[in-house]
Protein backbone atom coordinates (compact mmCIF):
# COMPACT_ATOMS: atom_id res chain seq x y z
CA UNK A 1 0.00 0.00 0.00
CA UNK A 2 2.42 2.30 0.98
CA UNK A 3 4.46 1.77 -2.69
CA UNK A 4 1.42 2.62 -4.35
CA UNK A 5 1.26 5.95 -3.09
CA UNK A 6 4.86 7.03 -3.04
CA UNK A 7 4.64 5.34 -7.10
CA UNK A 8 1.89 7.49 -7.60
CA UNK A 9 3.60 10.46 -6.25
CA UNK A 10 6.37 10.05 -8.18
CA UNK A 11 4.57 9.61 -11.56
CA UNK A 12 2.69 12.66 -10.65
CA UNK A 13 5.49 14.50 -9.94
CA UNK A 14 8.18 13.79 -12.72
CA UNK A 15 4.93 13.24 -15.27
CA UNK A 16 6.26 10.17 -16.61
CA UNK A 17 3.96 7.81 -15.59
CA UNK A 18 5.39 4.82 -18.40
CA UNK A 19 9.06 5.26 -16.81
CA UNK A 20 7.58 4.27 -13.25
CA UNK A 21 5.94 1.20 -14.75
CA UNK A 22 9.05 -0.28 -15.69
CA UNK A 23 11.14 0.96 -12.80
CA UNK A 24 8.68 -0.89 -10.70
CA UNK A 25 8.77 -3.78 -13.45
CA UNK A 26 12.85 -3.79 -13.09
CA UNK A 27 12.53 -4.38 -9.23
CA UNK A 28 10.08 -6.95 -9.21
CA UNK A 29 11.66 -8.77 -12.15
CA UNK A 30 14.97 -8.67 -9.86
CA UNK A 31 12.85 -9.48 -6.85
CA UNK A 32 12.63 -13.01 -8.50
CA UNK A 33 15.83 -13.56 -9.09
CA UNK A 34 17.06 -14.76 -5.96
CA UNK A 35 13.88 -17.08 -5.69
CA UNK A 36 15.13 -18.78 -9.46
CA UNK A 37 19.19 -18.46 -8.23
CA UNK A 38 19.00 -19.82 -4.35
CA UNK A 39 15.56 -21.67 -3.95
CA UNK A 40 16.60 -24.20 -1.72
CA UNK A 41 19.21 -22.17 0.55
CA UNK A 42 16.55 -19.01 1.22
CA UNK A 43 15.69 -18.50 4.85
CA UNK A 44 12.70 -17.84 6.55
CA UNK A 45 14.49 -13.79 6.62
CA UNK A 46 14.86 -13.67 2.85
CA UNK A 47 11.62 -15.28 1.75
CA UNK A 48 10.04 -12.21 4.26
CA UNK A 49 12.04 -9.51 2.20
CA UNK A 50 11.98 -10.79 -1.36
CA UNK A 51 8.09 -10.83 -0.76
CA UNK A 52 8.29 -7.32 0.49
CA UNK A 53 10.24 -5.89 -2.35
CA UNK A 54 7.75 -7.77 -4.74
CA UNK A 55 4.51 -5.99 -3.13
CA UNK A 56 6.70 -2.78 -3.13
CA UNK A 57 7.75 -3.38 -6.57
CA UNK A 58 4.35 -4.78 -7.90
CA UNK A 59 2.63 -1.71 -6.24
CA UNK A 60 3.14 0.53 -9.38
CA UNK A 61 0.76 -1.43 -11.07
CA UNK A 62 -2.31 1.33 -10.47
CA UNK A 63 -0.03 3.68 -12.19
CA UNK A 64 -1.35 1.41 -15.18
CA UNK A 65 -4.67 2.94 -15.13
CA UNK A 66 -3.64 6.49 -15.04
CA UNK A 67 -2.09 5.70 -18.17
CA UNK A 68 -5.03 4.03 -19.24
CA UNK A 69 -7.29 6.82 -18.80
CA UNK A 70 -4.73 9.24 -20.26
CA UNK A 71 -5.33 7.19 -23.71
CA UNK A 72 -8.77 7.49 -23.75
CA UNK A 73 -11.48 10.25 -24.05
CA UNK A 74 -13.17 10.96 -21.07
CA UNK A 75 -16.38 8.96 -21.69
CA UNK A 76 -14.62 5.61 -22.49
CA UNK A 77 -12.57 6.23 -18.78
CA UNK A 78 -14.70 3.65 -17.19
CA UNK A 79 -14.84 1.12 -20.23
CA UNK A 80 -11.17 0.75 -20.47
CA UNK A 81 -10.12 0.94 -17.30
CA UNK A 82 -12.09 -1.84 -16.59
CA UNK A 83 -11.14 -3.76 -19.37
CA UNK A 84 -7.39 -3.77 -18.00
CA UNK A 85 -9.07 -4.18 -14.19
CA UNK A 86 -9.86 -7.80 -15.70
CA UNK A 87 -6.75 -8.89 -16.45
CA UNK A 88 -4.81 -9.41 -13.19
CA UNK A 89 -7.89 -11.71 -12.49
CA UNK A 90 -7.46 -13.67 -15.57
CA UNK A 91 -3.36 -13.40 -14.94
CA UNK A 92 -3.87 -15.38 -11.63
CA UNK A 93 -6.11 -17.41 -12.87
CA UNK A 94 -3.87 -18.64 -16.12
CA UNK A 95 -0.33 -18.63 -13.98
CA UNK A 96 -2.03 -20.80 -11.23
CA UNK A 97 -2.19 -23.55 -13.62
CA UNK A 98 0.61 -23.02 -15.49
CA UNK A 99 2.84 -23.16 -12.29
CA UNK A 100 0.53 -26.46 -11.13
CA UNK A 101 1.74 -27.98 -14.08
CA UNK A 102 5.23 -26.72 -14.43
CA UNK A 103 5.59 -28.45 -10.79
CA UNK A 104 3.76 -31.75 -11.77
CA UNK A 105 5.83 -32.19 -14.43
CA UNK A 106 9.00 -32.24 -11.70
CA UNK A 107 6.80 -34.75 -9.44
CA UNK A 108 6.75 -35.01 -5.81
CA UNK A 109 8.80 -36.93 -3.59
CA UNK A 110 7.35 -38.42 -0.37
CA UNK A 111 3.75 -36.36 -1.09
CA UNK A 112 5.85 -33.19 -1.28
CA UNK A 113 7.15 -30.53 -3.95
CA UNK A 114 11.21 -30.34 -4.39
CA UNK A 115 12.85 -27.20 -4.50
CA UNK A 116 13.17 -27.95 -8.25
CA UNK A 117 9.66 -27.86 -9.01
CA UNK A 118 9.52 -24.54 -6.93
CA UNK A 119 12.55 -23.45 -9.18
CA UNK A 120 11.04 -24.09 -12.42
CA UNK A 121 8.07 -21.94 -11.53
CA UNK A 122 9.72 -19.69 -10.31
CA UNK A 123 11.47 -19.36 -13.75
CA UNK A 124 8.21 -18.83 -15.51
CA UNK A 125 7.31 -16.04 -13.32
CA UNK A 126 10.91 -14.49 -13.92
CA UNK A 127 10.21 -14.74 -17.59
CA UNK A 128 6.85 -13.47 -17.47
CA UNK A 129 8.38 -10.52 -15.54
CA UNK A 130 10.84 -9.64 -18.36
CA UNK A 131 8.04 -9.59 -20.73
CA UNK A 132 5.84 -7.38 -19.01
CA UNK A 133 8.48 -5.08 -18.92
CA UNK A 134 9.19 -5.73 -22.77
CA UNK A 135 5.52 -4.71 -23.23
CA UNK A 136 5.83 -1.62 -21.03
CA UNK A 137 8.57 -0.38 -23.06
CA UNK A 138 5.78 -0.42 -25.80
CA UNK A 139 2.85 1.27 -24.22
CA UNK A 140 2.10 4.87 -25.31
CA UNK A 141 2.09 7.34 -22.90
CA UNK A 142 -0.14 10.44 -23.42
CA UNK A 143 -0.40 13.57 -21.42
CA UNK A 144 -3.72 13.27 -19.24
CA UNK A 145 -5.48 16.46 -18.43
CA UNK A 146 -5.25 17.34 -14.65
Amino acid sequence: MVGALIFGRISDLIRLKKIVLIFGGVGFTISWLPLVIATSALDFTSICLISFLMGFFSSTGPVAYAIVKDLFPLRMTGFSTSVVNVFPFFGAALFQTIMGYLMDSVGRIDSVYPAEAYRLSFEFCLLASIVSIVCVVFVRENEGVD
